[in-house]
Order: structure tokens, then sequence, then C-alpha cells
């Protein structure tokens, strides 16, 4: 699983960033959007759950889709 930002709908809040405990994402100034480090992302999806825009999306491996996990 990973997660990712939807950029089309991310407006740069930063309620993602304040909630994620490991802190794994930042906001890019520039373009105001949150980036997430994936490597050290510990997938408690915080930032899924407190996202006001529905910004935060969690994709599956297609494998794990067709095996249901």
């Amino acid at each position: 699983m990973s997660i990712q930002i939807d950029r089309e709908k991310c407006v740069g809040c930063g309620e993602c960033v304040r909630s994620c405990p490991a802190h794994t994402i930042r906001l890019d100034k520039e373009r105001r959007i949150a980036v997430i480090e994936p490597d050290p992302c510990i997938k408690c999806f915080c930032c899924q759950e407190l996202c006001p825009k529905d910004a935060v999306k969690v994709k599956k491996n297609p494998i794990l889709k067709l095996v249901n996990l």
C-alpha cells in the first residue's frame, strides 16, 4: 500500500502535516500541495482521515487487490 496526494484536490491547508506522527509529510510552498516521503511513512492513515478535502488516497498493490488483502 502507498499513500498519495491527489494534486487536483489538495489545497495546501497543512492538516495532514500536523496530523502525521512520523513527520513524513511536508508542504511544497511553491505548488501549495502536500508531499509525502513514502519510505518513512508508517501508514497510520491519520492524514487520510483528517484531510478536509479528501485529497489523501491509499493505493493498493494490484496483486493485493486480486487476493483481496
